[in-house]
Order: structure tokens, then sequence, then C-alpha cells
């Protein structure tokens, strides 16, 4: 069973993601979260089931955002937290932020962490026709 760790918040992109996936495989494990904090802690006790992380720059559910106590961080925080370890899987950067991605790729690249990006498109088609190919490639290597 392979396992795949993503980070986002747009509920499109985790509905169009999960059915991706779902059309692809039968034996993959997703696990998705929609803030830092939570994404780091599972990855803190997880990460050596992990074979791969896709993530995004902006984080937080409508709920999250709207209680001001609640820190939603940014995937900026989980690359930087990843970059600090020796590199266990592959991550995909699939941030539409031309500013916050740059500061991603430089966290991974300090860290000696291999990683792709792909940019998302208006809608959810980029899912199927750019992040899944992706998401193949890795998930095939052993």
């Amino acid at each position: 069973m392979k396992t795949i760790v993503i980070v986002e918040n747009d509920h499109r992109r985790i509905d169009a993601m999960k059915s991706e996936i779902a059309g692809a495989y039968s034996n993959v494990e997703v696990h998705f979260f929609t803030n830092a904090p939570a994404a780091i802690a599972w990855l803190e006790k997880n990460w050596c089931a992990v074979d791969l992380v896709s993530l995004d720059f902006d984080l937080g559910t409508d709920e999250e955002l709207a209680n001001p106590e609640f820190l939603v961080g940014t995937g900026g925080d989980v690359a930087e937290w990843l970059a600090r370890r020796e590199q266990f899987c592959p991550v995909i950067l699939h941030t539409d932020s031309f500013f916050t991605r740059p500061t991603m790729q430089r966290a991974l690249d300090a860290g000696n962490w291999k990683h792709q990006f792909v940019t998302p498109g208006n809608g959810t088609g980029w899912v199927a026709s750019l992040w899944l190919p992706m998401v193949q490639q890795h998930l095939a290597k052993d």
C-alpha cells in the first residue's frame, strides 16, 4: 500500500484529487490536510510510511480561517519542516502562487529534497492532465 499526503484547502481540488487517485489506484491511502499544523503533526508520527507529499501554499478552510486564534500556517511551513529532515519521499508543489512557490522550492533545495511543481490552471482539469501523471511517475518508482 502506498501513502500520499496532500496539503490542500480548496474542496474542488480535494474532490478532483480524490477522484483521480481512486480512478487510478486501488491500493493508495491518501491523507488530506487543510492546515499546516495538522499536516506536520501527522507527518511527525507517520513520515516513514509516506511515499509522496503534495503541497499547496495557501491553506485553511472557511471555518479555520474564521477563527482568529487558529493559525492555519502555509504549505511553506510544511516545506520548511520537511527540509529540516532527511528526504523520505518526493514532493510535488501544486500551488498557483508565483510569489510563494520559489520560497517553498528554496527551502526544499536547501534540505536537498527532490521536488517538482505543477501550476494549477482555472478549474480542476489540471489535476488529471498535469498533477496525476507526476503522482503516477513517483509512485511507480521503488
